[in-house]
């Protein structure tokens, strides 16, 4: 019993909760049939959106996107697109929920460190199966069939992906495990990009307030420790050994 407690309290600390948009295409015409693709989007992020940027907000009756010239979001371009939920769009899709969800955050980076200058993106992820395929093209009845299933362990995040389902039934043809406390693996080829990716993770705070980051057997750079990374040996010892470490120091 206490390794099951314990274990889910590794979990929890790996977990946020995030206001999510919801965000269904459908295989026939009017949002009908089955669903053929799901994304999510987490609400106040900043991204790029072709030569400027947007956040994306809810609430319980639609979707607001906001436009910036710059990458903080901050200097608006008083432009702004409004879709109300369950509202069929051109693109046989609608905004289906605003809701809160818990979620959690994978990185993609330009170095073998993951140190967080190299950041070039953020995914905010659910656990569980979801549609990516899609219609060919955006024709109606043109069905891509693919889809992804996020599981997460109290050591690890894994992404496995699929070409013969819209339900994560069958073999995935690939499957990524990400472990927690910031490890960076090297991606080559598959379903991620091609570069270095981590689950931005901690598994085992030291405190609330404390971000936990492997340097992968070298000492933090100057900028990351401003960032307010701690060095860890994360990356020396199992995650769990790791998450141990910490669990037994804060009763010390």
């Amino acid at each position: 019993m206490a390794m099951t407690i314990f274990g889910a309290l590794l979990l929890a600390m790996c977990a946020e909760a995030d206001i999510m948009i919801q965000r269904n295409q459908y295989e026939s015409t009017g949002c009908t049939g089955q669903v053929v693709k799901t994304e999510y989007f987490p609400t106040g992020e900043c991204v790029a959106d072709g030569v400027i940027y947007r956040t994306m907000t809810c609430n319980s009756t639609g979707v607001s996107y906001d436009y910036f010239s710059d990458a903080a979001c901050s200097t608006s371009v008083n432009t702004s697109s409004y879709y109300a939920l369950d509202s069929c769009n051109d693109l046989n899709d609608k905004f289906v929920s605003c809701a809160a969800m818990t979620v959690y955050e994978v990185s993609y980076h330009n170095d073998s460190n993951c140190y967080s200058a190299s950041k070039q993106a953020t995914y905010t992820l659910p656990e569980g199966c979801w549609p990516t395929g899609g219609l060919d093209n955006n024709t109606v009845g043109q069905v891509v069939t693919a889809s992804m299933k996020v599981e997460v362990t109290d050591t690890a995040l894994i992404e496995r992906y699929y070409n013969s389902s819209l339900n994560c039934t069958g073999s995935p043809w690939d499957e990524i495990k990400l472990w927690c406390n910031y490890v960076c693996e090297s991606v080559s080829s598959g379903a991620l990009a091609a570069g270095f990716w981590t689950f931005r993770s901690t598994c085992g705070a030291l405190t609330s307030s404390t971000t936990l980051y492997s340097c992968v057997g070298a000492a933090c750079t100057t900028s990351e420790a401003s960032d307010g990374y701690v060095e860890s040996q994360a990356s020396l010892m199992s995650p769990m050994a790791w998450a141990l470490t910490i669990f037994v120091g804060s009763l010390s």
